[in-house]
Formats: C-alpha cells, sequence, structure tokens
C-alpha cells in the first residue's frame, strides 16, 4: 500500500483539498484510495510517534496504526493530509529557514509505516504572501520575533525539499504553487489519488466558487453544462478566463503592509521565489505540477 502524505504547507488550500476528497470518500474507495476522516488520524499519528521515541518500536503498535486509518476497508493507496505534519505554523519560519524540523517530523511519519511505499505532496507558496499571513494568524505583533529575526530574502523552499530529499532519498515528491491552485486543482486531486488526469470527482468546481463572484459562478457552471470540457487543456483554458473576468479581489489579491516591504522589496521575493521553483523543479524524484 502506498501511504500519501499532504503535507500543506500552511495557508495554502486550508482543508479545501481534504474537504473534497471525503466529499467523494465512497467513489474513492471503490478505486482502492482510502481517506480517513482527519480527527481518525491527525492527533493519533502525533501521540503514536512520541510513543515510539519513548520506547522500542513494536511491530504491535505499528500494525494497530495502520489498522485504525483502515477501518477495516482495503486498498492501494491511502491519503492522510495535515500542515502540521510539517510543523506548527508557529514554527515555520526559524533558523533562518521554512520548516526546520520538516525532514525529522516527516521521517518519523515514515517509521510508521516501515513495510509501506511513501509519497510526499506538498504545496507551495510565494514568500512575498506566505510571511504576511501566516504573520497575521499568529498572536505575535512583531515581525521580527514572528520569523525569529529572518532575513526574507534568505529563505527558500528548495532548501527545505533538499533536506527532505536527503532524509528520505527513496521518496517520491510532488509539488506545486498555492498561485496555480485554481487553474490545476482537479490535477492535484487526481495526483493525490494517483487517479488519471481526466478524472473527474464531484465537488470540484466548489474551490472555485469560493474565488469568484456568485453570479460568476454561475455563469461558468452554465458555459461548462452548455459546452462540456473535453480535455484538461480546454478546462484550463475556461477556468482561467472565468476568474479573470469574475475573480473576487479578497480572494486572489493581498494588501501587505509590513515595515520596510516596499513594492521593490516584495517583487524581489516574488522573482526569486519563482526561481527557487525552477531549480526544484529540476530536481531528482520531484515532480511539479504546473499550469
Amino acid at each position: 500500500m502506498k501511504i500519501v502524505l499532504h503535507l500543506g504547507v500552511h495557508a495554502t488550500d486550508e482543508d479545501k483539498l481534504l474537504s473534497c476528497l471525503l466529499q467523494n470518500r465512497d467513489g474513492l474507495l471503490q478505486k482502492g484510495v482510502i481517506v480517513p476522516p482527519p480527527l481518525l488520524y491527525r492527533q493519533m499519528l502525533r501521540e503514536t510517534v512520541q510513543l515510539m521515541k519513548e520506547e522500542d518500536a513494536d511491530h504491535d503498535i505499528l500494525d494497530a496504526t495502520l489498522e485504525v486509518l483502515l477501518e477495516d476497508q482495503t486498498g492501494r493507496r491511502i491519503v492522510l493530509s495535515h500542515a502540521g505534519f510539517l510543523g506548527p505554523p508557529g514554527r515555520a519560519v526559524e533558523a533562518q529557514m521554512f520548516y526546520p524540523y520538516a525532514a525529522e517530523r516527516v521521517s518519523d511519519l515514515r517509521a510508521l509505516f516501515p513495510d509501506h511505499e511513501l509519497e510526499l505532496f506538498i504545496g507551495l507558496r510565494d514568500p512575498a504572501t506566505f510571511l504576511p499571513t501566516l504573520f497575521e494568524k499568529s498572536p505575535e505583533s512583531d515581525f521580527d520575533e514572528f520569523s525569529d529575526g529572518c532575513d526574507p530574502e534568505n529563505l527558500t523552499w528548495s532548501d527545505m525539499i533538499i533536506r527532505l530529499k536527503e532524509a528520505l532519498p527513496d521518496v517520491p515528491i510532488t509539488l506545486w504553487c498555492n498561485e496555480d491552485t485554481p487553474i490545476i486543482w482537479p490535477e492535484i486531486l487526481n495526483a493525490l489519488c494517483g487517479l488519471p488526469t481526466e478524472t473527474e470527482l464531484d465537488g470540484t468546481t466548489d474551490f472555485l466558487a469560493s474565488l469568484m463572484s456568485p453570479q460568476g459562478f454561475a455563469r461558468m457552471k452554465g458555459y461548462i453544462a452548455s459546452k462540456p470540457i473535453t480535455s484538461v487543456s480546454q478546462r484550463r483554458r475556461v477556468t482561467a478566463a472565468f476568474l479573470e473576468k469574475f475573480a473576487l479581489d479578497e480572494a486572489l489579491m493581498q494588501e501587505i503592509d509590513l515595515p520596510n516591504w516596499s513594492d521593490e522589496f516584495i517583487d524581489g521575493l516574488s522573482t526569486a521565489y519563482d526561481a527557487d521553483v525552477a531549480k526544484i523543479s529540476q530536481m531528482d524524484g520531484v515532480t511539479l505540477l504546473h499550469q
């Protein structure tokens, strides 16, 4: 069985991905894909990892963990999703890096399933918006305290991916940019489930409904009903066209108000992010989903 871990990151899909998969839970099970409810495993896995650190690893513990996740179901793939797998949001930026304990935490989870294959899925986000968003949600009032005094220009996602690959060299990683998510949403869902690209899941367009005006979303659904989508490229063109015309400003645009963060500084972070993603896309064992 393949154990699929969707690791977030924080402030990306906000569990919308998991919500869609749970909506399709019965249908996915027929395809051999098990999607446990998050209340079943998020705390349990954390407690089991801690138990294994305190005691010698016991196969009875490992077998029991998997049995709980399976809930008497059988399949070829199980999907577990939680941004907290990488660490708490308050420690997403520390020691001049993103998620400094990511490799250790994922390695601990890997140890829970020694007899099964593991796959990692991660949505990345432009530091120019990722950092301000996490800061806004944090209890800190000072950005330097929140970011552990880091220099945002020195933070790279490639560093985190390199650390994960060094710790888990045999584990494939699939990535995408949060900025591309509205356009490639169905492909992300299908990749997580190991399904063909053209597979259609129920509720896939619900995510777009959160980004568009109700009138625009209704018009898009009407358009699709009258002219059914026949290819991935056509769906992407239709989605992009309706988002361009009917997207809610607050859903796709973010006003950034941080001391010393000029427009030029923000643009520089975004440019560096694009280069960093390009670097990641060339790494062995990494698949980048993109427009």
